[in-house]
């Protein structure tokens, strides 16, 4: 009997956090977190290393539950939710002496539909059409180690997109690739956004204030706030302690959101 796929609920807020509190033992990582993601809206996740921005997109996946507070995921819990989200790691844990093709990579995306067995023409229809959207089937039977950087960040990129998601996670899409890459990637995302919510995790400031409006600074507590004109200067000051890209003068108003330090 074919898998029964559970459309997701309509929500207008694509993710909502509600005074999420989460620690590793004694350690706390993620403190009176409380704020929410729009439909169809692109967000981006920044703060300094070991400041809880890779926790909060595990707590959005259900990978770990918090202590206390509440997460929805396309008005539903987090366990039903994250059949709608698409997750693209920073890195992808591989042999590079195994021959695994650019097409075995993006297939490996399907398992989460399926209930075990080969692969269906389905499965090949769908991830050919992605391959084609991203401009990377012509590499298709290529091995993924002899890629480039740019080319390894799309095919990422497409196999977060097989299971067809309402919502894109995309954990420093443009790391690792030189300008030309990240033009590409830039207008990959921008195209997808026009039919899914999606959140970036970034260091590249420059890069997420032309694509999108409010930024979501994780540094243990969790502020939301509206982007604002950024320079090159601001970009090598940003994490050395002067987050001025970020009206921090004022909260922003729309949603949720809580004092701290960022």
């Amino acid at each position: 009997m074919p898998q029964k796929t559970i459309k997701a609920q309509k929500s207008d807020e694509a993710i909502l956090f509600e005074d999420v509190w989460f620690s590793y033992g004694s350690t706390p990582i993620i403190e009176k977190a409380s704020f929410n993601v729009h439909e169809k809206e692109m967000i981006s996740i920044v703060g300094p290393n070991g400041g809880g921005k890779t926790t909060l997109l595990k707590l959005m996946l259900g990978l770990i539950k918090p202590d206390k507070g509440n997460i929805n995921v396309l008005g539903q819990t987090v366990e039903n939710g994250r059949k709608h989200i698409g997750y693209m790691p920073q890195h992808l844990q591989f042999d590079p002496l195994f021959p695994v093709t650019v097409k075995d990579i993006v297939l490996m995306g399907r398992l989460g539909k399926r209930l075990g067995g080969r692969y269906t023409q389905d499965d090949r229809r769908i991830v050919q059409s992605i391959l084609e959207e991203l401009d990377i089937l012509e590499f298709s039977h290529h091995l993924f180690s002899d890629l480039s950087g740019g080319q390894r960040q799309r095919a990422l990129i497409a196999r977060a997109l097989t299971c067809e998601p309402e919502i894109l996670l995309l954990d420093e899409p443009t790391a690792n690739v030189d300008v030309a890459a990240e033009a590409r990637v830039f207008d990959i995302i921008r195209r997808l956004n026009d039919r899914m919510t999606i959140l970036i995790v970034s260091h590249d400031l420059g890069f997420v204030s032309n694509l999108v409006k409010r930024v979501i600074c994780v540094n243990r507590t969790v502020v939301v706030h509206p982007t604002s004109e950024i320079s090159g200067e601001i970009i090598q000051e940003v994490y050395g302690g002067n987050l001025r890209m970020i009206r921090h003068d004022h909260k922003y108003q729309e949603g949720y959101h809580n004092d701290g330090i960022h």
